[in-house]
């Protein structure tokens, strides 16, 4: 569906009626007019562009439907707050905070089996063992890569690559 914008402010619809500033009300077939007649009505077409990703990118629509963004930063930073200062952290330690946060969530799946063993001697089995070293390696390759991202351009390549999402499943 095409939005239009009416005289750089309202939002039209196509297939819905209208009325503009003049008090005329226009059908709701109006989408079919030439384009030539929707601009004489004072109509600009609004050409979607695709939001940009908000864990990348602080953002804004404009009216015409296009954004305006502004890469957020790596690495983490000192801001100011009075007589102290506080850390304001960069994507690369929000997602290596995300990624250990899910691996304390993956393994805390299976910690009876470790507090078992700690409490009565029973063995770990070898398939929950086998799991949980491959949850703590996948989590080291993670961190790995987001610690090599060096652009805001290398961490939207590694999130559309699925790596920090690829986690080992459980048999």
């Amino acid at each position: 569906m095409t939005r239009w914008i009416y005289n750089g402010s309202r939002t039209i619809n196509d297939s819905q009626p209208w009325t503009d500033d003049y008090g005329i009300q226009h059908p709701s077939n109006w989408h079919m007019w030439t384009l030539e007649e929707k601009q004489a009505k004072g109509l600009v077409e609004v050409i979607e562009t695709q939001q940009p990703d908000s864990r990348l990118y602080h953002w804004g629509q404009n009216p015409d439907g296009t954004y305006i963004s502004t890469p957020k930063a790596l690495d983490d930073s000192i801001v100011p707050e009075g007589s102290t200062d506080r850390v304001q952290k960069g994507l690369r330690s929000q997602f290596i905070d995300q990624v250990k946060q899910q691996q304390q969530s993956l393994l805390a799946q299976t910690d009876w089996a470790v507090i078992r063993k700690q409490d009565t001697g029973k063995a770990i089995s070898e398939a929950i063992a086998i799991y949980r070293a491959a949850v703590r390696a996948k989590s080291v390759l993670m961190r790995e890569a987001i610690v090599a991202t060096t652009s805001i351009e290398d961490f939207e390549a590694l999130l559309a690559s699925g790596a920090l999402s690829d986690w080992p499943t459980q048999e």
